[in-house]
């Protein structure tokens, strides 16, 4: 792993360790890093993984922090909303 990959992590650890009531998953760094490539990239990236993995602030947190514009798809209403909570 490079040097900017490492203080993406680390940035992202950081973040999330800070905020109340968030528990930190393992498997979130993954997700983090492919958002970052893809962004960096300029291509698409499809992201899959269980409930309760972390992905909706995994992939929002590099979408945010690049301030580039994005499209974000969802299964359903509720996934929809909990976004825009």
């Amino acid at each position: 792993m490079d040097n900017l990959s490492e203080d993406i992590l680390q940035e992202f650890i950081d973040t999330v360790k800070k905020l109340p009531n968030y528990e930190y998953r393992e498997t979130q760094l993954e997700m983090v890093m492919t958002i970052f490539k893809a962004i960096a990239d300029d291509t698409h990236a499809i992201i899959e993984a269980g409930t309760g993995s972390g992905k909706s602030f995994a992939y929002l947190y590099p979408l945010i922090t690049s301030n580039k514009v994005a499209v974000i798809s969802t299964g359903t209403i509720a996934l929809q909303e909990q976004i825009l909570d």
